[in-house]
């Protein structure tokens, strides 16, 4: 909350960030103006769940949307969206077997009250954030992701000091 303030109302970081924020939230919300750099991702995530709607179960391969981008918009692009992006490559197999782990680590964190009070504070954390994050950016492949998620699995997995 602090930094999504500081980002919209602090002049430097409006200006770096802020704008292509509020051109996004924009798109998502269809209210206001959006800079073209929104349109095409808009436009990107589109034809991502269009093309998957064809081949549902397994997608089209492992980073492969980039290829079909530049078929249908000129330039390699990434869907933009983590979610799109693994149902257009891995299908909801991919997508079902990649968000697994965050809802292992959800129903770990409130249901089986696993590791300390601050490992499962980091972990939901980890995960809420991650899920917001990836609506604007692909992240599957991302080393530092997969240390957080990793950290937060292995965190939950050790017993509570008495």
């Amino acid at each position: 909350v602090i930094a999504f303030y500081s980002i919209m109302n602090i002049p430097v970081f409006y200006n770096a960030i802020g704008i292509r924020m509020e051109a996004f939230l924009n798109g998502i919300l269809g209210t206001g103006d959006q800079d073209s750099s929104s349109m095409v991702r808009d436009l990107i995530r589109k034809l991502a769940l269009e093309k998957w709607l064809e081949k549902p179960f397994f997608g089209y391969g492992f980073d492969s949307f980039k290829y079909y981008a530049v078929t249908e918009v000129g330039q390699f692009f990434y869907s933009h969206c983590n979610y799109t992006e693994l149902l257009y490559n891995g299908g909801i197999f991919y997508f079902l077997l990649y968000y697994s782990i965050y809802f292992k680590i959800l129903y770990d964190t409130l249901y089986k009250k696993t590791g300390t009070i601050a490992v499962r504070a980091f972990a939901c954390a980890i995960c809420i954030c991650l899920f917001v994050f990836e609506v604007a950016c692909v992240t599957y492949e991302l080393l530092p992701v997969q240390l957080m998620l990793a950290l937060s699995l292995r965190g939950l997995s050790l017993e509570e000091d008495t």
